[in-house]
């Protein structure tokens, strides 16, 4: 009887032992297999819905709705896609703007005007002057803001240090900026260049149209996308 109870206790004591060395291996192996599903989640590519615009711009879709904020609240909006005739750049706008490119013999002008509830405002809009690279100030290899907004009929304020620092801080990707003023109308002229390419931003409107202009424009400006280099306005510089 003796012997037997020593044979029972031994073997629970190998059972308990055999536990011990099993069950952080099993731990072990289960931490490996939960490391490598996580490293696998990492490299999986993005689903389409979280992906960006495909490279190619001519698959980016025709509309497509977003949020606007507007006087602090969110709201949605039905965008338009728009492609520059020669191929230049691509955006999307509100479908309450409308389009219309306009004759310059330094290069190409695209306009977005306001169309709120039907009605066209032609002194809210924003404007994209590109100058062709063998024209000046392309071929001169510089811009002189204030000079060619004289020539564009917009004459630009003597303003100070402060305010153009704003101005440039809000825009990152402009050289430089000016303000202009015209009755109850204030604007905003910008400078930029981009992979050898010059170009002006002109933003305009009236004062009563500020909260609706401002961040449809913005929409405008985000959304800008040049096609040669393949990145967006907001990237540059």
């Amino acid at each position: 009887m003796t012997k037997v109870r020593a044979f029972m206790s031994l073997l629970v004591l190998i059972v308990v032992i055999a536990t011990l060395i099993v069950l952080p291996a099993c731990s072990f192996n289960n931490s490996d297999d939960a490391a490598k599903e996580n490293s696998d989640a990492a490299t999986e590519p993005e689903s389409e819905e979280n992906a960006s615009e495909p490279k190619n711009y001519e698959e980016w879709p025709e509309t497509k709705t977003d949020i606007m904020t507007m006087e602090g609240m969110e709201e949605e909006i039905e965008l338009q896609r728009f492609l520059h005739p020669d191929d230049l750049f691509l955006t999307y706008y509100p479908e309450d703007m409308i389009t219309e490119e306009i004759t310059w013999n330094h290069g190409s002008v695209q306009a977005f005007y306001s169309n709120f509830q039907g009605e066209v405002n032609k002194d809210a809009f924003v404007k994209f002057y590109i100058f062709d690279n063998d024209k000046e100030p392309a071929s001169q290899g510089e811009l002189n803001l204030q000079e060619f907004s004289s020539e564009m009929d917009y004459e630009l304020e003597k303003s100070d240090s402060e305010i153009k620092e704003e101005l440039l801080e809000k825009h990152p990707w402009a050289m430089d900026a000016g303000i202009y003023y015209d009755n109850n109308i204030s604007g905003n002229v910008f400078s930029g260049e981009q992979s050898g390419t010059y170009f002006l931003v002109v933003i305009q409107y009236p004062h009563e149209f500020g909260d609706g202009m401002e961040p449809r424009i913005k929409m405008i400006l985000d959304h800008y996308y040049w096609i040669d280099t393949e990145e967006s306005l907001t990237e540059v510089n």
